[in-house]
């Protein structure tokens, strides 16, 4: 959709239009398909800020991208413009390749696509390369049973080894001290899925013990266990108890109900039209992105915060239902659809929550604890970024807090009123010189 409204900004720019314009077509849009189409009606002032947003933003982008391929072009003895320029443009710029043939072609020229295609295959190459980890959907295994999950039911369970991973390779073995991945017939772990991280867990039999650091899906639903062999030895095969961190499980849960809650009051708070774009959970932190173009204010943050605690304080029971397609329940749409089929529901006070979630999650809200926002930032057009904590690390930061602000105000001033006005004096005093 950006690309569409891109290229329409860059034909009107042409045309002279040098201010955005494609928003104020959207009332005639309305007018016509209004009626047959009533979300126009209810949006439109949205769709309207989207648009001259996105003008506003892609101006600077098209007259500075326009410019370099201008002197490009004009440095050029044949009729082909060199891949690396277009990726240079794209890469550094933001300039969409598509753009940049566009223009191109309507100076009677073309794109060497092949170099281009080749440098970004090198950037991500180097982006593999860079990182700490090799993603556990490359990994491949001759088993192709699906493995059985039970850790909604439970943290520990017996297994038997159907396969190991060591060096890129299946193996009979492992020896203590390798680092490997485990499959498994059935397992309490949960691979990361739906933005939360895999469990930390321990796979132990006859003196081996194998820790393990995370987990995540393979083809044919198989899940992989990733870590070390700290002590014995494993085979394939073999019997073993699997156990999963309860501290990091619990932890990670909290969060995740969390996300839940916040995703709801966002659309209370700011409105409808807030989708999630993206989410983190981790048993230390959760991390959720949305779709809404204005930054949020201290006041919305702080309203946010308090309808959050205040479902928290609530204690409501959380609702775990086992669903194996997507149903619209009084009326209620399900935010989105995730790899797994338990449908999350918590009701209060007449605030009910319906969404598909395939994540773990306490068991009443109460169990959360707290709730502490952190920090709210932009990472890309029209999507925001809330970082957030719950349970006890939401409780560290707020105590954290106090003690910070108790020890400024004994150095500062013997009370934290007389703190503030101290405060307040010295901004003042900021301001004025």
């Amino acid at each position: 959709m950006r690309r569409i409204i891109r290229r329409a900004i860059r034909h009107g720019h042409q045309l002279g239009a040098t201010e955005p314009f494609m928003h104020k077509l959207v009332a005639a849009l309305v007018g016509q398909m209004g009626d047959a189409y009533p979300e126009l009606v209810a949006d439109q002032s949205r769709v309207e800020e989207t648009l001259k947003l996105e003008g506003e933003r892609f101006a600077d982008t098209l007259e500075h991208g326009i410019r370099i391929l201008d002197q490009e072009i004009g440095d050029l003895s044949g009729s082909v413009l060199a891949g690396d320029v277009a990726f240079r443009l794209y890469d550094t710029y933001g300039f969409p390749v598509d753009l940049t043939a566009d223009y191109c072609r309507e100076k009677g020229l073309t794109v060497d696509m092949n170099s281009f295609e080749q440098a970004m295959s090198e950037q991500r190459a180097r982006a593999r390369a860079a990182s700490q980890f090799q993603m556990a959907e490359t990994i491949e295994v001759s088993v192709e049973q699906s493995t059985t999950f039970s850790g909604y039911e439970e943290l520990q369970s017996n297994a038997t080894v159907l396969a190991l991973v060591a060096d890129g390779e299946e193996v009979q073995s492992l020896k203590s001290g390798q680092q490997a991945t485990v499959v498994l017939d059935t397992t309490p772990v949960y691979a990361e899925s739906g933005g939360q991280v895999g469990d930390v867990a321990r796979i132990e039999s006859k003196g081996a013990m194998f820790e393990v650091a995370g987990a995540h899906y393979l083809a044919h639903r198989v899940i992989s266990h990733e870590g070390v062999l700290t002590q014995g030895q494993l085979d394939v095969g073999q019997s073993v108890t699997v156990s999963v961190d309860q501290h990091a499980r619990v932890a990670t849960a909290a969060n995740h109900s969390a996300t839940h809650l916040l995703h709801a009051a966002l659309q209370q708070v700011l409105g409808s039209h807030v989708q999630q774009k993206g989410s983190l959970v981790e048993p230390q932190r959760l991390r959720f992105d949305f779709s809404h173009n204005d930054a949020v204010t201290k006041d919305q943050l702080e309203h946010i915060e308090m309808l959050v605690n205040s479902q928290v304080r609530a204690n409501d029971e959380v609702i775990l239902k086992s669903c194996r397609w997507m149903m619209h329940v009084n009326g209620v749409r399900p935010h989105s659809l995730v790899r797994n089929t338990m449908t999350m529901c918590v009701s209060s006070n007449g605030w009910i929550l319906l969404e598909l979630c395939g994540g773990t999650h306490v068991t009443r809200t109460g169990d959360i604890g707290l709730f502490r926002i952190v920090s709210e930032s932009g990472i890309a057009a029209g999507i925001r970024r809330i970082e957030a904590l719950a349970g006890d690390a939401a409780l560290k930061y707020a105590l954290d807090q106090s003690a910070s602000l108790a020890r400024l105000a004994r150095l500062l001033e013997p009370t934290p009123a007389r703190l503030k006005k101290r405060a307040q004096r010295d901004a003042a005093t900021i301001e004025g010189t």
